[in-house]
């Protein structure tokens, strides 16, 4: 879902500079997309039907609608739509297509010989994508350690690069400048006091969650006890609400669907590190 938003705040620019805009979008989704749609009399948005793949629940057409396991399945319900995409093309006679998850429209278009041109648009940096998403680290079989992501997949070629960690023996010459001590003399040591550690306890929240990998469920996720203890304060919720002036604060994990989320709704970040 935040792939598709991503990719509508990208026609915004377009749009906002001219340019026609048709985007394809599964049917039960077009709802909730509208609303980000700033330019509607330049971008129409052309349904489509996800076709049923055993495997998933009935009416699955997003990554939100289901657990990270079950996302081949999804893709491989994606596949199906080509015939369908095919003919819109047939009938649109664009002049570009941009395109993550597909990966059969290129040779699509070749098919077709109408001198559409496609971009393979991602909103993850290449250096990510091509760092974690090779065969040999795949995330079901073995979760990656933070030595194996210190070092290139397998598959990379090799490098000339020096490792990073290296370059402190290039630093020597600073050794200096010790003998002035740090800048701060004396690191701070006053303990939170119980406003600072309990000001947000009881408050109400939102939780847009989804299950991480090799769970089967949220409930399954979250912990023991959670949803007794935040019953009535608390809604854990997946659509997205933080262009809600209720919304105070967005506490995320960094992922870049949520921060160019959070980024264009100008809201307020709590940046919290994963280990």
């Amino acid at each position: 879902m935040r792939h598709l938003i991503a990719f509508l705040h990208t026609c915004n620019k377009l749009a906002e500079r001219g340019h026609i805009i048709s985007f394809f979008v599964p049917v039960k989704t077009l709802q909730k997309l509208e609303v980000f749609n700033l330019y509607p009399d330049r971008t129409a948005f052309i349904p489509i039907n996800v076709p049923h793949v055993d495997g998933l629940p009935p009416g699955t057409e997003t990554t939100a609608d289901v657990p990270f396991p079950l996302h081949s399945l999804l893709i491989t319900a994606m596949d199906l739509t080509r015939p369908a995409v095919g003919q819109a093309l047939r009938e649109l006679k664009p002049d570009f297509i941009f395109f993550d998850f597909t990966h059969w429209l290129p040779e699509l278009l070749h098919e077709l010989d109408m001198g559409i041109m496609s971009i393979h648009y991602r909103i993850i940096s290449p250096a990510t994508i091509g760092h974690l998403s090779t065969p040999e680290r795949n995330p079901m079989e073995k979760q990656p350690t933070a030595a194996d992501l210190i070092l290139p997949p397998p598959s990379f070629p090799a490098s000339s690069i020096t490792n990073a960690r290296s370059s402190w023996a290039c630093s020597g010459h600073v050794d200096g400048i010790r003998q002035w001590g740090p800048v701060v003399p004396e690191i701070p040591t006053v303990e939170l006091t119980k406003n600072g550690q309990n000001g947000l306890k009881g408050l109400p929240f939102f939780a847009a969650l989804k299950p991480p990998m090799r769970a089967e469920s949220i409930e399954s996720a979250l912990p023991e006890g959670f949803e007794e203890r935040t019953r009535g304060r608390g809604v854990v919720y997946g659509p997205l609400f933080l262009r809600h002036p209720s919304v105070g604060c967005f506490v995320t994990h960094c992922g870049s669907g949520s921060l160019s989320e959070a980024l264009v709704n100008e809201c307020q970040l709590a940046a919290a590190e994963c280990g």
